[in-house]
This record gives structure tokens, C-alpha cells and sequence, in this order.
């Protein structure tokens, strides 16, 4: 696979010029009540949505002490992948079956998301970048903030040899299955010409293919229970958005006899790209350490 990075330029230009142009009510932030009966399903979601087993893991993070903060054995990625794969569906399926879309959506938003917080975690909080560096910060009339810039996009879409990337996994699972990938640029070009409206982060899919929730609703509930899945088990930041990316793959191959797996990618795509970009502060959670 190929990627046009000078397209990726004209769309960061695009986003400015949308931040001057939009003139969108600011969003409400999405919530729910976590504490009632019935949000989560599985004993698994409940624990790692605790505010106890949350305060842990933040004081493991603060620790000075490394050996502390990093597991002696580490599970293998293609297994930690399975396990949130199993999680989602396990949450997700009802008495009606598995509706594979919003599962698709809520690992694509958790995917891209972790791609910002990877490099606020992994490289600006210890240092290594400074914020203005790291991300180029649209901000629009409506008062929202939105983060773009080619080291997140490098983490979406890289084609370089041997660096992972969230599209490298599903378009790996989509090409594995003989089928046409998703049109990537037509993804970043409309979630540029969108950001700050109403239409930002919606899905450019069949009636009958829609997620049953929005990305950002997604995003709300599931991101804590899976970064502190991805915590609990010794992973660095820099890790987690291919993780995530492998466990796209994995329900992309799974479902190919429900969904096409063209369009399984593309609503990959769809969550993750607009959710790479939101601020943080819309999500619930969003870091241990803020």
C-alpha cells in the first residue's frame, strides 16, 4: 500500500480553514452514568471501569519505581488483541446477535484515539516533544479544539517500511481477504472538511451498515475499560494503537461472511481517523495522569 503524505498537507490547510469557516453550536460532551446497573455486561468491563482498579493503575504510572510500572512478562500483542476483540463482542452482543458494525466502530474510535494519547503518553508527557511539535491544534469558532499533524497521521496511515500503523493492519486484513481496500484519502478529506460541524465523525455507510452509536459515544464508554486493559498488562503507550490495530484485523477476518470486508475497513477508518483528532477532554478519562 501507497499513501499520498502531500494530500495529507492540503488536508491539514483544509482543517485550518474550516476552524475560520465553521460557525457550529459547540457539541454537547457525551456522558452516561457508568454506575448504574446493566451498563457494563461482563464482570471484566465493571472491574476495569472501577474507580478503585483506575486509581491503581494511576498510582502504578506515577511510581518512580520502573519495574513497577512494566510487567515481567508481557502478554503477546496477537493475544492481548483477542482479549479485547472477546471483550467488545462479550459487551456488545445482545439477544438479537452481534452487530458487527458497532463493534468495528467502537475498536476503530479506540484505535485512533490511542494514537493521541500514545504520543501524549510516550513522547510529550516524558519529554521527548513538546505539544506545539507533536500536533497541529485547530481550533474552531463553534470553541472546539481538534489535533492533527503528520506524526499522528504516521500512526493512522504510515506506509513507511517496517513502522506499524493502524490502516497497515486493516488494509492487511482487507487485502488477505482478496478484497479492495477502503479509499483512505476520501476518509481524511472528508473528516477535514467536516471538523467543528454536524456532520464530523459520521459514517459514510448504508442505512443497514450503521453503527447502532456514534464514534464519540463509543469512545466514551469503552476507551477507559481499554486502556486499562492495556495497562493492566504492561503495555507502553506507543504500543496500544497496534494492538488496537490487530484487533481490527482480527474482527475484520472473523466477520467476512457478515460483512464485506471493504466495508468492514472503511468503518474502521471512518471511527478512527475523526477520533484520532477530538480533544481529550471529551473523553471519559481519557488519561490516567490529568
Amino acid at each position: 500500500m501507497t499513501y499520498n503524505f502531500f494530500r495529507y498537507i492540503f488536508l491539514f490547510a483544509a482543517a485550518i480553514l474550516m476552524s475560520i469557516q465553521s460557525a457550529s453550536a459547540q457539541r454537547p460532551t457525551v456522558s452516561d452514568d457508568r454506575s448504574v446497573d446493566g451498563y457494563w455486561k461482563t464482570e471484566r468491563a465493571k472491574f476495569l471501569d472501577a474507580p478503585s482498579v483506575t486509581e491503581s493503575l494511576r498510582k502504578i504510572l506515577l511510581s518512580p519505581d520502573e519495574s513497577v510500572r512494566k510487567s515481567e512478562n508481557p502478554s503477546d500483542p496477537e493475544t492481548l488483541a483477542r482479549d479485547i476483540s472477546k471483550l467488545m463482542i462479550e459487551e456488545l452482543i445482545n439477544e438479537k446477535g452481534l452487530h458487527l458494525e458497532t463493534a468495528l466502530a467502537a475498536i476503530g474510535a479506540s484505535a485512533g484515539f490511542s494514537c493521541q494519547m500514545a504520543i501524549r503518553e510516550g513522547l510529550i508527557r516524558t519529554g521527548k516533544i513538546e505539544l506545539e511539535k507533536a500536533f497541529v491544534v485547530v481550533e474552531t469558532k463553534s470553541g472546539e479544539n481538534f489535533y492533527m499533524g503528520g506524526l499522528l497521521n504516521e500512526c493512522i496511515v504510515s506506509g513507511k517500511q517496517g513502522q506499524n500503523s493502524v490502516w497497515g493492519y486493516v488494509g492487511g486484513a482487507v487485502q488477505s481477504l482478496e478484497k479492495p481496500l477502503p479509499d483512505i484519502v476520501e476518509i481524511f478529506e472528508r473528516t477535514s472538511a467536516t471538523v467543528g460541524g454536524d456532520d464530523f465523525g459520521k459514517f459514510d455507510v448504508p442505512d443497514q451498515n450503521q453503527p447502532h452509536n456514534s464514534s464519540e459515544e463509543l469512545l466514551w464508554k469503552y476507551w477507559n475499560i481499554v486502556r486499562n486493559f492495556l495497562i493492566f498488562h504492561g503495555q507502553e503507550p506507543m504500543v496500544w494503537p497496534f494492538i488496537l490495530g490487530i484487533s481490527a484485523q482480527q474482527l475484520i477476518t472473523f466477520g467476512d461472511d457478515i460483512i464485506d470486508p471493504t466495508l468492514a475497513g472503511k468503518i474502521v477508518m471512518e471511527a478512527a481517523i475523526p477520533m484520532s483528532k477530538i480533544d481529550p477532554i471529551r473523553v471519559h478519562q481519557a488519561s490516567l495522569l490529568d
